[in-house]
């Protein structure tokens, strides 16, 4: 091609504005500090999003799917073990007191079992069958689809209820709980935690 007959000399790429919102540890602190009924929608959307921060921005879909099984003791420490949907990497990830407490609310850790750990998926349903990341993916199409749709519409239910506890908070940001995942990080930047662990 030559310089005059060159379709993009005149094309503009546009850029979108990635800026992502992020929770300050004051605001976590605000969202933490609503006084809520145990047991509530509410209460279990603060404990997910909380307990996804705690464990390094956990993914939504990753977090709904969690099952007791998942909850190990291993070298004198309590970890999540589970292998991520989006990019089937394992992830081994040390439970602090903080998200122990959470997970307390939902599984005996001396009896574990396969259950969901939250009261979002339905243990009986046919895709509940499929314990491991392995399973799932042996599962027939249909019921990846059952189980893909279930995980997106309560990521939706959970992002629906965030907003209402951040208004309860007096915080002003539209937040998801995908925002756990950059005020995780974004926290420990500022708390000079290493850039490759994080």
């Amino acid at each position: 091609l030559t310089l005059k007959s060159n379709p993009f000399n005149d094309f503009v790429c546009e850029t979108i504005d990635t800026n992502k919102d992020k929770l300050t540890e004051a605001e976590i602190n605000l969202l933490n500090s609503v006084n809520l009924g145990k047991g509530s929608m509410l209460w279990h959307t603060r404990n997910c999003f909380m307990l996804a921060f705690y464990c390094a921005g956990m993914r939504a879909g990753d977090l709904i799917q969690l099952r007791g099984a998942n909850i190990i003791y291993e070298a004198s420490a309590w970890r999540i073990s589970y292998r991520m949907d989006k990019t089937s990497a394992r992830k081994e990830i040390l439970l602090i007191p903080e998200a122990l407490e959470i997970l307390k609310n939902y599984i005996n850790l001396k009896k574990r079992t396969t259950d969901y750990i939250f009261p979002l998926l339905d243990n009986n349903a046919p895709y509940a069958d499929a314990i491991t990341w392995e399973d799932k993916e042996r599962l027939p199409y249909n019921h990846k689809i059952a189980l893909l749709k279930q995980v997106n519409s309560k990521n939706t239910i959970l992002n629906k209820h965030l907003n209402k506890l951040a208004e309860m908070a007096g915080i002003t940001k539209k937040i998801s709980m995908h925002i756990a995942r950059h005020s995780f990080a974004n926290i420990a930047r500022q708390k000079k935690a290493n850039v490759y662990d994080i």
